[in-house]
């Protein structure tokens, strides 16, 4: 019955999370985007928030169809590795999402601009959804400490492009603010370790919590 208290709920999260996503995507598109994020279309990828969310929300639709037919008892089956580790790897970056919004953002730009409307979902509700699910009702698969590095590939893809549209090509604007002064190398300096040692923590807590 725990065990089935769990699936019920980590499916609940993982489809909560994936429609959230799809909608306030959908919103760029059709209404645009409000607070810090108030822009209309394609603009709407330049931005860490929904690429971490949709990369979180591909691996709770990943999740989705064997956690359905565990549910059923069609069928007895384990979830697959690949799905896991796509999961932690979109948990990690909607958490790092998550943290830069609360600890860096919010106290710059203001906690209404970051929470209005669609964004509450992205910055807050979806990030927490994932950390939940993955962390405390998806453990029974645990990963290596070392595999967990792999959560680091998001933020270090992402801040790559940044840096060369907003640095060196200058196309971009800092919206994200981490070239204040020029001093973007600061940035690259603490954000990498502070990203392993996210991912890091992240699996340590989930193979701690990990029934097996």
């Amino acid at each position: 019955m725990k065990n089935k208290f769990r699936l019920v709920a980590a499916v609940i999260c993982n489809l909560t999370s994936a429609v959230l996503t799809a909608v306030s995507i959908l919103h760029f598109f059709v209404t645009g985007g409000e607070g810090n994020m108030a822009v209309l279309g394609v603009t709407c990828f330049r931005y860490f928030t929904v690429d971490s969310n949709l990369l979180a929300a591909l691996g709770c639709c990943a999740l989705l169809p064997y956690q359905l037919l565990q549910l059923t008892g069609k069928r007895q089956l384990s979830l697959p590795r690949w799905t896991v580790l796509l999961k932690f790897i979109g948990t990690a970056a909607v958490t790092v999402t998550l943290l830069t919004v609360l600890f860096y953002l919010a106290p710059s730009i203001g906690f209404a601009e970051l929470f209005l409307g669609d964004n509450l979902y992205m910055h807050l509700i979806t990030p927490v959804l994932c950390l939940l699910s993955c962390c405390v009702l998806e453990n029974e698969i645990r990963l290596p400490l070392w595999q967990s590095l792999a959560g680091m590939l998001p933020s270090l893809i992402y801040g790559s492009f940044y840096l060369v549209q907003v640095v060196f090509c200058q196309i971009w604007p800092d919206f994200y603010m981490f070239n204040i002064d020029g001093r973007w190398y600061l940035t690259v300096a603490l954000s990498l370790p502070l990203t392993a040692a996210l991912c890091i923590g992240l699996t340590a807590l989930r193979n701690r919590l990990s029934q097996k």
